[in-house]
């Protein structure tokens, strides 16, 4: 969408593919990169007049960030970020939705690295109650379950 007067003017493009090359340099791990991609978007929903109409990105955008940081080594700074990832995702999707496990396994990550066992624990088996209601869930959101399970 594009506003002549440039005042609501946002580029859902831009924003898309913004956000791809930051899970894309997460991946890679540089975590930097990804944390700087995101809060770039994170501003451009932040300061647009739309952003009430982009809670899809910006979850999308607090999750990479929010893990990029838990990956840089700093928990403190994921939580809030996580935490939001994961409000907004229950807020805006099925319960039984794997994206939702998404962001509570990356929660529950930061908890464990802040030696909160209990509610990391907590979180995952919530996580693997929804895996448990998907036969053909890729491993994209399994292998990260698992990974978790092991360190609890």
């Amino acid at each position: 969408f594009v506003d002549n007067e440039e005042k609501t003017s946002i580029s859902l493009t831009s924003i898309e593919q913004t956000l791809f090359a930051a899970q894309i340099e997460q991946a890679a791990g540089r975590d930097r990169a990804a944390i700087q991609m995101t809060q770039r978007v994170r501003n451009a929903i932040d300061t647009s007049e739309l952003g009430a109409y982009l809670k899809l990105h910006a979850m999308r955008a607090d999750l990479i960030e929010g893990n990029s940081t838990l990956h840089a080594g700093n928990p403190a700074a994921a939580l809030p970020l996580l935490q939001r990832a994961l409000a907004t995702r229950r807020a805006l999707l099925a319960t039984s939705s794997p994206e939702i496990a998404d962001a509570q396994v990356a929660l529950a990550d930061c908890y464990l690295a802040l030696g909160q066992r209990a509610a990391a624990q907590g979180l995952a088996n919530e996580a693997l109650a929804i895996h448990a209601a998907h036969a053909q869930l890729g491993e994209q959101y399994r292998g990260p379950l698992r990974d978790l399970q092991r360190r609890l």
